[in-house]
């Protein structure tokens, strides 16, 4: 994901992980891209204080910002230059989600009119999430659940 986020050309000043865990992709991607500023979305307290531990040895603790949430209820600051959104979102199933997100979900697709099962996994909602938050020009690669490991990949955006 981080490679083929280099390889595009462009430098992001943010990067956005929504569920980031230790910041294995994050600080790859804080690698990458040593200016950007770099917001992990993690609601587990022990997997945040890995992620602090992480980038305080890679030199990046400067750069970050934990959010403890769930990424589905965040907001992010507009900023003039394109976001980067990287991740591997939690594999949830259907089963595991609260009817609140189910709905959530699918009035969120809705609006885009976007026909959406309420059984989709956490993932899906983590693209509808990301959809919302990302303004033109923004990009990102997810590792998603489907059968087998994939990467998804988009850009936000008419840039």
């Amino acid at each position: 994901m981080v490679r083929w986020a280099a390889g595009t050309g462009r430098d992001p000043d943010r990067v956005v992980d929504p569920g980031t865990g230790s910041g294995r992709f994050l600080l790859a991607a804080g690698k990458a891209f040593p200016n950007a500023a770099l917001v992990a979305v993690e609601p587990d307290a022990l997997a945040g204080l890995l992620l602090r531990a992480n980038a305080r040895v890679l030199g990046m603790d400067g750069r970050l910002t934990l959010l403890s949430a769930d990424y589905r209820s965040i907001s992010l600051p507009e900023i003039p230059a394109p976001t980067l959104f990287v991740g591997n979102p939690p594999y949830v199933r259907h089963h595991g989600i609260s009817q609140y997100w189910k709905d959530w979900f699918a009035n969120g697709a809705r609006q885009l009119g976007l026909k959406a099962s309420k059984l989709a996994g956490l993932h899906v909602h983590f693209l509808l999430k990301t959809h919302e938050l990302a303004a033109n020009g923004d990009y990102g690669a997810f590792i998603t659940a489907a059968g087998s490991t994939s990467t998804t990949a988009t850009s936000f955006g008419s840039s």
